[in-house]
């Protein structure tokens, strides 16, 4: 049986029980040139003509092929060189390498390398070398290079004879069988060396470049054929291309291609049609990417069997470099660019986790790898062998080019000065100017939660360079992955990892046409669960990782390998031993499997999408960053609420869902076989003046039916408008509704909730409305209000019965519930810069309680409240939605964001400035450039961006008191759970992290599994956000099953069956005939029905 595969034990003793590994922290030995033999520099020296000036794309570098050449069972290298020789090691099994390359005959390069790929293109079980080419040279200088391995040690350049002789700007190959026939095609990255300005994006975005543009090369036999156009490749001028890697997206057998872009042009995912076509589905499956996406690599972060990816852009780490390096993302740019098409893009890594349903949640900033500064190779592999993949990335531009004072005054200055000076500018002597920072690379391991631990320094990996490609392979065997590292002006990284931990590797022979198994799946299983990786060895950036697949195993002693061929065909080998080199034959029929993989199960949710009701809240097109540049996202679009009850009086619930500003709300009737039919006219006349922020149902004037009473919200208009009184809407009983404004007093509110309680215990209906803030003056409120019910008309008794309302903050819910069982409703409310706050009602009236209620410390951007019984112990406890932990800033109760309220220039403007903690110091988060345009005599302090990179507030406002401003405070991001403990006391627990991923901003409770606990629905995200925060769109919907003792934990798509990735700002619970479902709702999308199967 086991004639036909091989288990190779290492020769050191590998079989020993994981119990006796020694318990050290893994590390990483830097081997010396003298050491390791690889002396290899990737060397650039600048002059008048080669500088980044002349060619943006100088210091790209170079890559780095990890692959067995010679078949002996070790991992030899191949570095490429811009403006030096390609270089060949081989390595000696002994620690050591020799350089080959010119006995190989690869060193015959007289053009700019640039990626490197391994492959075996002629079938003969010899990895051939494929290398890219760039740089502003003729053509006869950059044509791509094949090297046909001839099985001695040399190589034969054969790009010509197989069409491969491409002479674009190519950055990077990727070989993989795109359609299924046996045989590995090609995708060619390429990307342009032309600056455009001022062009039609339409015209210039359908043109194809065959210079720029990506290709994809069928494999025709003898030769390769350029098929792009026909497959769906785009091609066009303003691709710049940095970054490929071939995966299986959707997990269906067939590969798809995936592809970053620098600049303006977005980054490409193709989705394989296996037909020879593609389609273009990056819109569709993330909600937003890096914005100059460089190198990315694909992996299985939370071992759920499905696909994630990480893509590297240039966020500076520290706040000197940010606000050095790193210019304003103006809100008018950034929108001309989606309006004109391009993809919501962030400066920033992106870590994209894959939902099971061909999207993807942005999950970077929660796992803490955002920042990495001028990064290059990402590469996802498990380092300390523990069963998850960690993230390593390269990182490192000789020259800060985006140095803001370069860029707006040195150029500038220098030009003048030789102008008046009568000489040319020396191009050299002026890139001279351009600062020069040496930064370290980065390692992180995975926390095994979504998050990841910065272990840079800890693992020894501290050491600063210009990084560029990076490839990962057992260098010497022991089973854990070495980093290899291709420098600029520095000798190439060798980086030996000692870690301990079980493991085990695999080597695929493959069948003739694909003798290493390119393109194979491996999925291995223990105790602790299952892994999978593919064989594509092109990833990170311009480098290519060797064709063993590894496998960390932390403790465990034996696994089940099953391998899916590209063709179809598995094989599965049980009960293999860890500590293994395992090596799999696609001819061994001994091991052949006809079990197929597991399916999926059936979901607990199931919903429905209501197209018939023609209805989608549209979103108001007002920009409050016009007249409120510094706000971290809009107030103008609220987004639609609901409110239900039986409003026609057949006894069965409607629901009114609220309008956008200029539109209508619609009022759904309800039916005993559970549809909802739209009323053939609204309650209210005419197109809504302003959002309808709020709305609530319920009988205002006790006469037995279920009137409506609606309240405008939004940022858009002074709050003395009359656009903001609010509307009561009084019912005949049979649906037909008639506004009452002599029943309501005159009060301005742009609101966010209406609540209604019978806070006096006389039988009818009293009124809190929420004031979400005062328009035109963030962070600042109006009054919310508490109105008492006499009669059918409502008196405002805010000042007699609880003052503190009157400055309550911005505000955007609130619960009554007699937390002290004293007979009396008690308030709830939250909000914005606040903790949850308990206004306690007695005889006389109401007021704060404070003191130990488990609330003070928890001061949030809190969005929504949802009263329900979450620990089985009868009495009510809080769910609270708040911003959550994917976000840009990080709040504690020792280190705090804060917002600092002031009109500090006396021009009758509040300047609200955010400022969090980096580090230890406190910084303003806006940009120097957004600063000085919102407060303008700043600019004469703040000539340099350099005087501005360290900045404190108390350093830009020396002569201000600060404690004269206003100073709001947030401890906490993250959405959780507040149990009640009786009298008042409360307790808060943190859901877990996928609950984090967005604003939560409405939820539900629902007992989806039916066994009788009280489930979770989580729905949120917030899109008109600035851009130098970004988008929070992560969520998709979110199920928590109910696992006892108020413990929940997140189901993932596939077993909840919930998918509501757009921005949801309501949900309410139907109860129509024996029919009982959730209806949610949203900005810009449809309504849905949700219900358990």
């Amino acid at each position: 049986m086991f004639q036909r595969f091989i288990l190779l034990l290492l020769t050191y003793n590998a079989c020993f029980p994981l119990a006796e590994l020694p318990a050290q922290q893994p590390d990483f030995k830097l081997l010396s040139p003298e050491k390791s033999g690889i002396d290899f520099i990737n060397l650039l020296e600048e002059d008048s003509l080669r500088n980044v000036l002349n060619y943006q794309y100088l210091y790209n570098g170079g890559g780095v092929a990890a692959g067995d050449i010679n078949n002996d069972g070790w991992c030899d290298l191949f570095f490429t060189g811009n403006a030096v020789p390609d270089q060949l090691y081989l390595n000696n099994g002994d620690g050591t390498f020799r350089n080959i390359s010119t006995a190989a005959g690869i060193n015959k390069n007289n053009g700019w390398s640039t990626g490197v790929a391994m492959a075996d293109i002629n079938n003969d079980g010899w990895l051939d070398i494929y290398v890219c080419r760039s740089g502003k040279f003729g053509t006869e200088r950059r044509s791509n290079q094949l090297w046909m391995n001839n099985g001695n040690l040399t190589f034969t350049e054969s790009a010509a004879a197989y069409g491969l002789d491409d002479d674009a700007q190519s950055t990077q190959a990727a070989f993989f069988d795109f359609d299924r026939d046996g045989d590995l095609d090609m995708f060619l990255l390429n990307h342009s060396v032309k600056q455009y300005s001022n062009f039609n994006v339409q015209e210039l975005r359908n043109e194809r470049d065959p210079k720029a543009g990506n290709k994809l090369y069928r494999n025709d036999g003898a030769r390769f054929t350029d098929i792009s156009a026909e497959a769906g490749i785009i091609g066009n001028p303003i691709n710049f291309g940095l970054g490929v890697c071939i995966t299986d997206i959707d997990n269906n057998g067939w590969p798809d291609i995936f592809c970053t872009s620098d600049y303006q042009e977005q980054d490409f995912l193709y989705l394989n049609l296996k037909n020879g076509t593609f389609a273009q589905v990056m819109q569709y499956a993330t909600g937003h990417t890096s914005l100059f996406s460089m190198g990315t690599d694909f992996g299985d972060i939370n071992n759920d069997g499905f696909v994630d990816f990480v893509v590297a852009d240039m966020l500076p780490a520290d706040n000197h470099r940010q606000k050095l390096l790193k210019g304003p993302q103006k809100y008018d740019a950034y929108q001309l660019g989606v309006n004109y098409g391009f993809h919501h893009q962030l400066m920033r890594n992106t870590l994209q986790l894959n939902n099971a349903n061909g999207t993807f949640s942005e999950i970077g900033q929660l796992a803490g790898v955002q920042a990495t500064d001028w990064s290059w190779a990402p590469l996802l592999a498990d380092f300390n062998n523990d069963g998850f993949l960690d993230l390593y990335i390269t990182n490192g531009y000789r020259r800060d080019f985006t140095n803001m004072d370069f860029l707006k005054y040195t150029y500038n200055e220098e030009l003048n000065k030789a102008a008046a000076e009568g000489r040319t500018l020396s191009m050299l002597d002026l890139v001279n100017q351009m600062p020069s920072v040496k930064l370290s690379n980065y390692l992180y391991y995975n926390n095994g939660d979504l998050s990841y631990t910065d272990v840079t320094e800890k693992c020894g990996m501290h050491l600063p360079t210009f990084s560029n490609g990076a490839a990962y392979a057992d260098l010497d065997n022991d089973g854990d992955l070495d980093v290899v590292v291709n420098n600029i002006n520095e000798t190439a990284s060798i980086w030996i990892n000692q870690s301990a931990g079980g493991f085990l590797t695999v080597q695929l022979k493959g069948p003739a046409f694909n003798p290493f198994g390119l393109g194979a799946k491996v999925i291995v299983e223990g105790r602790s669960g299952k892994q999978f990786r593919e064989l594509y060895p092109v990833r990170g950036y311009q480098s290519s990782m060797d064709y063993k697949l590894h496998f960390g195993l932390g403790r465990e002693f034996s696994v089940n390998v099953r391998i899916e061929w590209p063709d179809g065909q598995v094989q599965e080998v049980k009960q293999v031993r860890t500590q293994t080199h395992l090596v799999v034959d696609y001819a061994d029929q001994s091991i052949q499997s006809n079990q197929p993989a597991p399916g999926l199960p059936v979901p607990l949710l199931e919903q429905k999408v209501l197209s018939n009701l023609n209805y989608s809240y549209a979103q108001n097109t007002y920009v409050d960053y016009k007249r409120e540049p510094l706000l971290t996202w809009t107030f103008s679009n609220p987004g639609p609420d609901m409110a239900s009850g039986d409003m026609n009086g057949d006894g069965i619930t409607d629901v009114y869902i609220s309008a956008a500003k200029g539109n209508s709300g619609l009022l759904l009737w309800g039916n005993k076989d559970g549809t909802l039919l739209p009323a053939s006219t609204p309650p209210i006349a005419g197109p809504a003046p302003h959002d309808e922020a709020a709305v609530a149902c319920f009988d205002a004037d006790n006469d037995g039916d279920m009137d409506l009473l609606i309240a405008y919200g939004g940022n858009e208009t002074a709050l003395d408008s009359s656009n903001y009184l609010p509307v009561l809407l009084l019912n005949n009983g049979k649906g037909k509704f008639t506004a009452a404004p002599q029943q309501l007093p005159d009060i301005h509110i742009s609101a966010s909730c209406i609540r209604p309680c019978d806070m006096d215990g006389d039988g009818d209906l009293d009124l809190f409305i929420g004031a979400a803030l005062l328009p035109g003056k963030y962070p600042l409120s109006t009054s919310s209000f508490l109105l008492e019910n006499k009669g059918g008309f409502f008196e405002d008794i805010t000042d007699r019965i609880c003052p503190a309302l009157r400055n309550a903050g911005m505000v955007t819910d609130a619960v009554w519930d007699d937390i002290d069982d004293n007979g009396f409703p008690d308030l709830l409310i939250t909000g914005m810069w606040m903790p949850l706050r308990i206004f306690r009602q007695f005889d006389e009236g109401m007021s704060e309680l404070i003191d130990n209620n488990g609330f003070s410390q928890y001061s949030g951007w809190w969005n929504c409240l949802l009263p329900f019984d979450a620990d089985g112990d009868g009495d009510l406890d809080l769910l609270a939605g708040n911003t959550g932990t994917n976000f840009s800033y990080r709040a504690s109760l020792e280190k705090p964001v804060q917002l600092y309220a002031k009109d500090f220039d006396g021009n009758g403007t509040i300047d609200p400035i955010l400022c969090a903690y980096m580090g230890d110091t406190l910084f303003p988060m806006v940009s120097r450039d957004d600063l000085l345009d919102q407060i303008n005599p700043l600019k004469k302090r703040f000539v340099r961006y350099a005087s501005y990179a360290d900045a404190t507030m108390e350093t830009i406002f020396p002569n201000v008191d600060l404690q004269s401003a206003l100073l709001f405070r947030a401890t906490t991001f993250e959405t959780g759970i507040f149990f009640n403990e009786g009298n008042g006391r409360y307790v808060f627990r943190p859901l877990p992290l996928a609950a984090q991923f967005s604003p939560v901003r409405c939820a539900a409770a629902l007992d989806a599994n039916k066994d009788g606990q009280m489930d979770l629905l989580l729905a949120g995200n917030r899109m008109d956000v600035r851009p130098e925060v970004g988008r929070m769109d992560a969520g998709q919907g979110l199920l928590l099953r109910n696992i006892g003792m108020g413990l929940f934990t997140p189901l993932p798509f596939i077993e909840s069956g919930v998918f509501l990735p757009d921005e949801t700002t309501a949900i309410s619970t139907l109860h129509l005939g024996k029919e009982q479902f959730l209806l949610v709702a949203g900005i810009l999308y449809p309504l849905t029905i949700v219900k358990p199967k």
